[in-house]
């Protein structure tokens, strides 16, 4: 089966599943494992990609991920291409992904293998909460312009993690679906920690540049100089990796909820 990975967290999924010998083509944002790149063609990035060049590779299977790639799935389709779109929205989507892919490039035993692993890993994170304190207050940002709070598996992170989410959590499989909150109310919320995570762009999250936002020198976060960044590829990107974003969360909530 020649496979084309047209979004990160499918390609990070195939290898994981041991299957990124099958990989004919990825994205520039492909960049996990770090061999992902180099033993497949690149076409393109994420929201534009070079459906020519895709098609040039002769794929069996072309996967793709989010809503923001519906207009290449369309053109994909329309040229008789085989699209699977995986789309998760919390964490039980993730393992269901990992499942399909599996079963459709027949490693249904490296699935259940994958999985194991990654719930062993967020049962430990919630035993380890479970022993804290107290829960602190949590504002975990997606995308600073306009304001997006974390939502799907990362607003429910939050609270596996110890955390008490200053926004709420979605029920399981459900997004708010481009959720936006203002400035005024991050500050009316006042959260004790401040966690970041921006789409695409971790080379850009600034802690210092959060903190220095008008206003924000009232929030307990700020006063405290608890504003904490991930690496976005670790907990927004569903795939595998997101159980290492889960555990950074972690470590900062426990820190938090010590008073350290």
């Amino acid at each position: 089966m020649r496979i084309v990975s047209l979004a990160p967290s499918n390609t990070e999924i195939l290898w994981a599943l041991g299957l990124g010998d099958r990989l004919v083509g990825v994205t520039r944002y492909c960049d996990w494992p770090p061999e992902a790149r180099a033993s497949a063609e690149v076409v393109g990035g994420f929201v534009r990609v070079e459906v020519d060049r895709v098609l040039a590779l002769r794929p069996d299977l072309v996967l793709l991920s989010s809503d923001l790639q519906h207009e290449i799935a369309r053109e994909l389709v329309r040229r008789d291409a085989t699209v699977l779109a995986l789309n998760p929205v919390d964490v039980e989507g993730i393992y269901q992904a990992i499942r399909l892919l599996a079963s459709v490039c027949g490693r249904p035993e490296r699935a259940a293998a994958t999985i194991a692993a990654m719930q062993a890993r967020v049962d430990g994170v919630r035993q380890r909460a479970a022993k804290l304190p107290r829960r602190p207050s949590v504002y975990f940002e997606e995308w600073p312009r306009p304001l997006r709070p974390g939502t799907g598996w990362v607003a429910r992170f939050v609270e596996v993690a110890g955390g008490r989410n200053v926004f709420g959590v979605p029920a399981d499989g459900v997004r708010k679906e481009r959720a936006v909150v203002g400035s005024e109310d991050v500050i009316a919320a006042d959260p004790e920690l401040i966690l970041a995570a921006w789409c695409g762009a971790c080379d850009r999250t600034n802690p210092d540049r959060i903190a220095a936002r008008p206003g924000w020198d009232a929030i307990a976060a700020v006063r405290a100089g608890r504003v904490a960044v991930c690496d976005d590829r670790l907990i927004i990107r569903p795939g595998p990796r997101v159980v290492e974003g889960l555990e950074w969360m972690a470590e900062r909530i426990a820190e938090t909820a010590r008073g350290g």
